[in-house]
């Protein structure tokens, strides 16, 4: 689904994707328009064990159906997990977003020290 397309600047941007960028990506046929940045080697994607939990966990959900079978999801998870690097991720001692559950995705972005 994603693929590595050749690039030949050596520029990398470090970055991390929210759950729900994807998901909804996914849920409206435009995840044509955001795999090129996935797959442009100019740009490193850095996830978690958990936010990966979470990501099937989430693309798996009977509620999605309608809006695309499991095997897209499960594809899709796939090829994510091909061209994600997993960071280590230290839990945040003390809540530091206004919504608590996201302080997971802050988190990791700090330890893959991303720019986006």
């Amino acid at each position: 689904m994603f693929g590595r397309i050749g690039m030949t600047s050596t520029t990398e941007v470090r970055l991390v994707v929210d759950i729900n960028v994807l998901v909804s990506s996914l849920m409206h046929g435009e995840l044509s328009g955001f795999s090129p940045v996935l797959a442009d080697p100019r740009f490193q994607v850095f996830t978690s064990n958990e936010q990966l939990a979470e990501l099937l966990d989430v693309v798996e959900r009977p509620k999605f159906r309608k809006y695309f079978p499991l095997s897209e999801a499960r594809e899709f998870f796939a090829d994510f997990c091909l061209i994600t690097e997993v960071v280590l991720v230290r839990a945040p001692l003390l809540p530091v977003c206004r919504d608590p559950k996201d302080d997971y995705l802050l988190a990791l972005a700090k330890a893959a020290k991303a720019e986006i």
